[in-house]
């Protein structure tokens, strides 16, 4: 699969970003204004499903409220879209070309961190 999207709402110094990407992208900016968060957007995604979501958050943060953008919201998300790769849609019974994958994390009210 091939990425070809990433969306991101309320992580970090990140409002909201929709960036496609190209086969070839190049990320610059000034200092502080959030080239590696961005990627380490891709790199919580793996955290996440490797380790699972305690790991990942604990990873960054002492709690979840610590990368939230400008602590404002209860949860952040994130959805990255992939292209399948034409062997992979050829397989399929319906002629999808892309995957979705959508993820909010937060605190439900009792204040436990949830996925």
């Amino acid at each position: 699969m091939i990425l070809h999207r990433i969306e991101v709402l309320n992580y970090k110094c990140l409002r909201y970003v929709d960036r496609e990407l190209r086969p070839f992208h190049i990320l610059v900016g000034a200092n502080a204004s959030g080239k590696s968060t961005f990627l380490d957007v891709l790199v919580l995604l793996q955290d996440l499903l490797r380790d699972g979501l305690q790991a990942a958050v604990a990873k960054r943060a002492r709690s979840v409220r610590e990368l939230l953008w400008k602590m404002a919201s209860d949860s952040f998300e994130v959805a990255v879209v992939f292209h399948l790769p034409d062997p992979v849609r050829k397989r399929l019974k319906e002629p999808y070309s892309h995957v979705r994958y959508e993820i909010r994390v937060g605190t439900d009210r009792a204040g436990v961190l949830s996925l």
